[in-house]
């Protein structure tokens, strides 16, 4: 057994430091421990960010679908009259084209 293995801290990185620099072992845990805690806080916020986009996101849709379906209702009820019209525009023409060429003999 090596002498450096019988290090009673686990991490790599700390293992080269020795135990005469506490202080400096104290910051640099500190400082690891401080980078964890704000990457935890941020990790809370974002779970909490996106409960709140679905809850938006489900409230949007709830809103919307009702909106989304009178419209499309009426977009389908305006293009059935406009080719009802369409048709019926062309047969009069077609009428007119007829009843012209009767006249002209």
């Amino acid at each position: 057994m090596r002498k450096d293995d019988d290090c009673l801290i686990a991490s790599p990185i700390l293992k080269g430091i020795s135990v005469l620099d506490l202080s400096s072992t104290l910051q640099l845990l500190g400082s690891k421990y401080s980078l964890m805690k704000r990457h935890h806080e941020q990790s809370d916020k974002l779970v909490k960010l996106r409960a709140n986009y679905e809850m938006l996101k489900y409230k949007f849709l709830e809103e919307c679908e009702p909106k989304y379906e009178t419209l499309k209702q009426k977009y389908s009820e305006e293009c059935a009259e406009r080719k009802r019209l369409h048709n019926e525009l062309i047969k009069l023409k077609g009428n007119m084209r007829v009843f012209f060429a009767d006249a002209g003999h």
